[in-house]
């Protein structure tokens, strides 16, 4: 690591009373991140799992924007390999927000 990066985490962490700080160059990155350590967390505890249930325009999903919109969306239910090692499940329609028939049951 670089020592600036390294001295920047430190200062942000001292900031907000925190042992230590993590830099992540964009938002969705940092949100996979903490979706995997949430599952880490969770297997290591031995609970089980659950679900991840996405929208189908999803920017955990989508690397980019959704320029060619309900194509790309139906391309998202093949493509959600891209969160190894989850149990991800991509609902609903990509011109509506989610509702609740969307759902698959046992879903609150």
């Amino acid at each position: 690591k670089h020592i600036a990066l390294q001295s920047f985490e430190a200062e942000v962490a001292m900031f907000l009373h925190k042992e230590a700080g993590l830099f992540f160059p964009t938002g969705t990155l940092a949100q996979r991140a903490a979706i995997h350590a949430h599952f880490q967390d969770l297997a290591v505890q031995g609970l089980p799992q659950g679900r991840l249930i996405l929208h189908p325009t999803s920017h955990l999903i989508h690397h980019d924007c959704l320029r060619d919109g309900a194509s790309q969306s139906k391309r998202a239910r093949l493509e959600i390999d891209r969160l190894p090692a989850l149990n991800v499940q991509v609902v609903g329609r990509f011109e509506r927000p989610f509702q609740r028939e969307d759902f698959p049951s046992g879903c609150p």
